[in-house]
């Protein structure tokens, strides 16, 4: 016998060692086993052995995975007709073998796989070319990439927010790399028009982002070497919005407190004595506050697995006796009544009720002749008007919302507005200034007026 036939044998005997004799009786009975019937007979002789204890836990699993295959759908054309096949392969792995994941819900699985299929943004020459749970799988992956700049999920996380199989998830990723479009510059062109589509229908900021969500999942193909260029790198936006004048004034404050719910007074506090985002108020933990403080890692710059800049606030006299006054129910400081942490809809929900409730939906600011409509955000934009008001200096400005001081005008010109205040002291710095003098002086004079014969008409 040749020598590799030789260690092929000498594989087998060690794998027939790793069972005991009755298993090893049980796996052979399943062999010479040809209808159903008399499989599920040994299946019960097998269990009478392992409660006798002839049979133990692991090879009691082993050989009841091996029947369940056996009697597996698959290989029968019908109940009983067609003959069992041998097993093949050894009889006892090393590993334990991959169990088939099943969603504990299949409804859900299938709905949430139709609403992200359905919602996918692709335009009609590539969505042809995947299926609806193959479409679902790119939203999943395009989401994760624009949040975070990468998606390191494993194959089975995303199969399972998806609604699919694993193997789904790998076909999606092969079809995407098999496509040659993705690699044509032109293909720019054809992503284009389809946003000016997207645009008539669903408004030019739906077309913009969903643009975006394609333009992360190219970039995450080509880190992953499954596309060659991203040819949406850099597209110009049809969306543009400045509300940098666009501030909570003091009666918009107060009218909201009197009609708001406690949780939505906590948050509205936390946003004008600290000027940080809804994401970041909704993520901040008792931990972050010292009874002095408060420090948070702002969630917008985390890009790419990098946490984003430590920003720490003192705290004003009003907010330490707001946080101390409160019971600490829950690690985060803003909840529901209940004490659970407060979701980014159920917030939204909440905030708009008590918008509408206090008559803030739209409101005319003075110097406007536009009704605008008052956001949670415009509280940041608030809050750094209301430290330039105070007299603070950019630097001090650009500690508190934690941009850098590379971009700190820059960031005030999209937040300061120009508010009365502001207006009023730098006149009144124009008047007691000692170079402002000789303006302040000028007055107007009235002149004689002079005649053609140089008399004058006094």
């Amino acid at each position: 016998m040749s020598a590799p036939a030789l260690s092929t044998v000498s594989g087998e005997l060690t794998a027939q060692l790793t069972l005991g004799a009755a298993a090893t009786a049980v796996y052979e009975m399943v062999n010479l086993c040809r209808d159903l019937t008399r499989l599920h007979e040994i299946g019960l002789l097998m269990w009478a052995g392992y409660y006798e204890g002839k049979i133990s836990d692991g090879e009691a699993t082993y050989l009841s995975s091996i029947i369940e295959r056996q009697r597996s759908w698959r290989r029968m054309a019908a109940w009983g007709t067609k003959p069992l096949g041998k097993i093949g392969g050894r009889q006892c792995g090393r590993f334990t073998p991959r169990q088939r994941p099943r969603s504990p819900d299949r409804k859900a699985s299938i709905d949430r796989r139709r609403t992200l299929g359905g919602s996918s943004a692709l335009p009609h020459k590539l969505r042809h070319h995947y299926t609806e749970g193959q479409r679902s799988v790119l939203c999943i992956i395009a989401g994760e990439v624009k949040r975070h700049g990468i998606c390191d999920w494993p194959i089975d996380k995303i199969a399972a927010i998806a609604g699919v199989c694993r193997t789904t998830v790998q076909t999606t990723l092969h079809e995407a790399r098999r496509l040659a479009a993705l690699d044509d510059p032109r293909v720019r062109k054809d992503f284009l028009d389809w946003r000016e589509k997207v645009a008539i229908t669903s408004g030019e900021r739906e077309a913009d982002n969903r643009l975006s969500a394609i333009s992360a999942m190219l970039t995450w193909a080509v880190d992953r070497g499954q596309a060659n260029a991203n040819h949406l790198r850099g597209f110009r936006r049809m969306y543009h919005a400045d509300r940098s004048e666009i501030i909570w004034l003091p009666e918009h404050i107060a009218s909201f407190m009197k009609v708001a719910p406690i949780e939505m007074q906590r948050a509205i506090i936390l946003a004008l004595h600290t000027g940080q985002r809804e994401g970041d108020l909704l993520r901040l933990p008792w931990s972050g506050y010292d009874g002095l403080r408060i420090g948070l890692r702002q969630g917008k710059a985390r890009r790419g697995g990098r946490l984003g800049p430590l920003v720490e606030i003192p705290c004003t006299g009003a907010l330490r006796r707001m946080l101390d006054g409160m019971e600490r129910v829950s690690p985060l400081i803003l909840t529901t009544k209940t004490g659970q942490s407060l979701k980014k809809r159920y917030f939204a929900r909440l905030w708009n009720e008590a918008m509408e409730r206090a008559g803030l939906q739209s409101v005319l600011l003075p110097g406007s002749d536009q009704w605008v409509e008052l956001h949670f955000h415009d509280l940041r934009g608030t809050a750094v008007t209301m430290l330039s008001e105070a007299g603070c200096t950019p630097q001090q400005i650009a500690t508190i919302t934690g941009h850098s001081l590379k971009t700190v005008h820059r960031i005030l010109e999209r937040y300061l507005a120009r508010t009365r205040g502001l207006a009023e002291e730098a006149i009144s710095n124009f008047e007691n200034s000692p170079r402002t003098k000789f303006a302040n002086q000028l007055q107007t004079v009235a002149h004689p007026k002079i005649t053609r014969k140089g008399k004058s008409n006094v």
